[in-house]
């Protein structure tokens, strides 16, 4: 299957004249409801999950990083000309993810491929994961750094993911109330 910029919209459920605000909303939004962690009693609910997950982290980083790359400017409206349209949407359709946020490349995933990333994508927060059967935190910082917190209860990740503010909450949540290591991956 093809995947293109209107696929990626459809699958996240968002306009393709979407905001960035909008863009997260729809992501958390899905992420929340179909983490696997939700599905732990019923193996067939876990890989449907997981899949889908998995296409949301993928519609998430190609729309984000289209976003991020083109700053806005490749937008369609009324007011553009024909050409420009075309140009917009040849960009968007034949863009290929860099991995890139805020202008630095990041490593996708963590050290144990059972986990699910999400992008957060805040100021310093590339993405984050959580393995309910060991209470770890992983949080990848823009700097390639993946840091692994242990014995973190799942409230505090739930409240993490809804945190007006991620580093806030990190810094007084996380960051210096649990045990954790600099991971190599």
């Amino acid at each position: 299957m093809e995947r293109d910029f209107s696929h990626y919209c459809e699958v996240l459920g968002v306009p393709e004249n979407h905001s960035k605000g909008e863009l997260k909303t729809a992501y958390y939004t899905l992420m929340k409801s179909w983490h696997p962690d939700k599905f732990q009693s019923n193996e067939v609910d876990i890989a449907l999950a997981t899949e889908k997950c998995k296409l949301f982290n993928e519609s998430y980083e190609f729309l984000s990083e289209i976003a991020e790359n083109s700053s806005g400017n490749l937008k369609s409206s009324s007011h553009n000309n024909q050409k420009e349209k075309t140009r917009a949407s040849d960009y968007r359709n034949k863009y290929q993810t860099k991995h890139l946020y805020n202008g630095e490349v990041y490593r996708v995933g963590f050290p144990n491929p059972e986990v699910i990333e999400i992008f957060v994508k805040s100021s310093f927060i590339v993405s984050c994961g959580y393995d309910s059967s060991t209470c770890t935190l992983y949080v990848k910082f823009v700097s390639n750094r993946l840091y692994k917190y242990y014995d973190v209860p799942k409230t505090t990740f739930d409240g993490f993911l809804s945190a007006d503010s991620l580093g806030k909450y990190a810094n007084q949540w996380i960051f210096h109330s649990f045990k954790y290591d600099l991971c190599e991956y």
